[in-house]
């Protein structure tokens, strides 16, 4: 592996926790109103979807850039960058904004409820 590859690794991975950390601050604050799941299979329903997006925003780059010249005449390394970084950002715009569509739908339905963020536990004396 040289220094690209292992850039690109890294940055896939802190893409991945910065998508986790994304789906899961939007959700908190939020309590399920019902007595379900349903916050954590939204949860996972939209880091699923996050990587089906990332790997289908790959192939399409895959498929379609080495058609351009100007892409064939880049080495190696920058080609892998080229394909496997844009996507990332995507990704991580998308769980961003996908995010914050669930939570808006979640309260419209009635699926969850605020919390209140007022009530202090106070320690007991």
């Amino acid at each position: 592996m040289n220094v690209i590859d292992i850039l690109v690794l890294v940055a896939f991975v802190g893409s991945i926790k910065e998508v986790c950390r994304n789906i899961t601050l939007a959700f908190s604050g939020y309590e399920n109103s019902r007595n379900n799941k349903f916050i954590d299979i939204v949860q996972s329903i939209l880091l699923i979807l996050s990587g089906i997006f990332y790997c289908g925003s790959v192939v399409v780059l895959i498929k379609t850039l080495p058609n351009l010249e100007l892409f064939l005449s880049q080495s190696l390394d920058i080609q892998i960058v080229i394909i496997f970084i844009p996507p990332l950002i995507a990704m991580y715009l998308l769980s961003g904004f996908a995010s914050k569509q669930a939570v808006n739908y979640s309260l419209k339905k009635g699926l969850i409820k605020k919390t209140d963020v007022k009530k202090k536990i106070l320690p007991e004396n």
